[in-house]
């Protein structure tokens, strides 16, 4: 077993969230070893060049990666104020008012004031409701280089926590304390996030409940600064029922609030198979809310189509009836209506790649713009 566990820190897929790990002292350690390393080996690759111009070059090379900014833990790297938090997500996430409203005051919230723990969110709902494009919108807003922040780290259940037997269990999440523990101790303000927490092995996120819980510090670190995410398709089906219950009773989609789901996805995550189950972060209640993605209608994923559309830039020759040959390539329940994708907008790029591969349209021109467009 140990032996397997050595070759598992040398794979590829896990040594990056292991390294991610380390104290930023021993980051910068490494990275100027290796600047180092690139001077040396780059004039000795040179030197039938001449010296001049090996040493030259080198020093270029050199230098010119050392100018890269380094982020660091303050702003304007990382921000307090959200300012454009509502309107990108109000932007780019469709059908979901419950998710943008309880985002927008969680997170601000957190950010403002002196927060009494780390701020833990459950996103759950049907594949392609918006989970993902959620999360990388707070990235891109607490973050200057959002996702690709070193201070944002994502974990998958299939490219990290692959073994469900016990020993890997434990391995798994002596692993995921030293990582987490690595990064906030050199910058509190960190964003985790866990993704296809339901095919994650049973119970496995337990071992963040040190870092959510109500402690000033643990082990002379403070994680209450930090944001914690976890995303998965547990309460799809609860939701779908809810919201559709909802609309054959009558009632509008908007008038659906947070309250009405929550301890529907609580009570689901608790019972269900995955990284949360019969979870300790759930009876101490250190998940600070869980965010219902509901399923999208066929309404918000021609908006979605319209997204594509545009960027792609491209003119149609039957623009009039491309969203809706795309919609048609996408599954809708129930059958009888047709009202909810069951797969959300995750699958409208794909069915626009098809589409231009059967040449249904061409590159617009440079120059060449309606009025009408702009």
């Amino acid at each position: 077993m140990a032996k397997q566990m050595e070759c598992l820190i040398e794979e590829g897929d896990h040594r990056e969230w292991l390294t991610k790990g380390r104290t930023k002292q021993k980051k910068m350690r490494l990275q100027t070893a290796l600047l180092w390393g690139a001077f040396f080996s780059y004039n000795l690759r040179s030197a039938n060049a001449g010296l001049f111009t090996a040493v030259f070059e080198s020093l270029k090379d050199f230098f010119g990666r050392a100018a890269t900014p380094v982020e660091q833990c303050r702003e304007p790297w990382i921000k307090t104020e959200l300012p454009n938090l509502r309107a990108d997500l109000e932007a780019k996430v469709y059908g979901q008012h419950l998710v943008i409203d309880s985002v927008v005051k969680t997170v601000r919230v957190h950010l403002r004031r002196s927060p009494q723990k780390a701020l833990a969110l459950s996103f759950q709902g049907w594949t392609g409701t918006g989970k993902n494009l959620v999360a990388s919108i707070i990235a891109q807003n607490l973050y200057d280089r959002g996702m690709r922040s070193e201070y944002v780290h994502v974990l998958t259940a299939y490219k990290h926590f692959k073994q469900h037997e016990e020993e890997w269990v434990v391995y798994y999440k002596d692993q995921i304390q030293q990582w987490v523990e690595g990064n906030v101790s050199s910058c509190p303000r960190q964003l985790f996030i866990f993704d296809e927490v339901e095919d994650m092995p049973d119970g496995l996120l337990d071992a963040l409940k040190p870092f959510l819980d109500h402690y000033e510090s643990v082990q002379g670190t403070d994680y209450r600064s930090s944001i914690f995410l976890f995303l998965g398709n547990l309460g799809g089906k609860v939701l779908y029922k809810a919201a559709h219950n909802h609309h054959q009773s009558g009632g509008k989609r908007n008038d659906l609030e947070v309250k009405d789901m929550e301890k529907m996805l609580r009570t689901k995550a608790y019972n269900s198979k995955g990284g949360l189950k019969v979870s300790r972060l759930i009876n101490s209640n250190l998940i600070s809310h869980y965010i219902p993605f509901l399923p999208l209608e066929k309404r918000h994923v021609q908006q979605c189509a319209n997204d594509e559309l545009m960027k792609r830039d491209v003119e149609f020759k039957k623009r009039d009836g491309l969203i809706e040959k795309v919609i048609s390539q996408l599954t809708f329940t129930p059958e009888d209506v047709e009202l909810y994708s069951t797969s959300g907008c995750k699958r409208v790029s794909e069915m626009f790649d098809l589409i231009m591969e059967e040449g249904y349209y061409e590159p617009r021109e440079k120059g060449n713009y309606d009025k009408s467009e702009l």
